[in-house]
C-alpha cells in the first residue's frame, strides 16, 4: 500500500505561492484619501484612526523628524498634491511653517491642505491668550 506522503516547503517557496495567488485589487477611483505629512505623534494617531494607505509603492502618510531635508517633505509634498484621489492634505504647523513658500502656490480646489495645531505651537498661544485675560481682569478692578 502506497501513500501520499506530503514534503514540507521551504519557507521561500511558501512566499512565492502565497504572492503568485493573492491579486492586487485595482484601486477605486471614486474613494478620495487623506494625505498625511506630519510628526510622527501626530501620524501615529492618524495611522491608529486608519487614515493610513499603502500600496503599489505608494503610501499617503510621511512622518517628519526635526532632520528631514525639506526637498524629501517637498517632493512628497508634490506627490500627494498631484494625485487625483488625494482629498485632503493634513500638515502639522511646524511642517506647514517649513513649507510655507509652497502653500502659497497652492491653488487647486481638491485636494485641501489643512494644518493641525501641535502642543508646541498652541501652548504660545494659550500663554498669550492667558495673560490677556488676566489683563482684562486687572483692567476692570481697577
Amino acid at each position: 500500500m502506497t501513500g501520499y506522503i506530503p514534503t514540507a516547503k521551504k519557507d521561500d517557496e511558501l512566499k512565492n505561492d502565497n504572492d503568485e495567488n493573492v491579486e492586487e485589487e485595482p484601486e477605486d477611483p471614486s474613494m478620495i484619501r487623506i494625505g498625511v505629512i506630519a510628526d510622527t505623534e501626530v501620524t501615529l494617531g492618524l495611522l491608529l484612526v486608519g487614515i493610513g494607505y499603502h500600496r503599489q509603492k505608494f503610501r499617503n502618510y510621511l512622518m517628519v523628524e526635526r532632520d528631514t531635508p525639506l526637498s524629501e517633505i517637498e517632493e512628497f509634498f508634490h506627490t500627494l498634491y498631484k494625485r487625483p484621489n488625494i482629498g485632503i492634505i493634513l500638515l502639522d504647523y511646524p511642517t506647514a511653517k517649513r513649507m510655507n513658500h509652497i502653500l502659497d502656490k497652492c491653488k487647486k480646489l481638491l485636494p485641501v491642505v489643512v494644518i493641525l495645531p501641535t502642543k508646541a505651537s498652541i501652548i504660545p498661544y494659550m500663554e498669550e491668550k492667558d495673560r490677556l485675560r488676566r489683563q482684562r481682569q486687572r483692567d476692570v478692578y481697577n
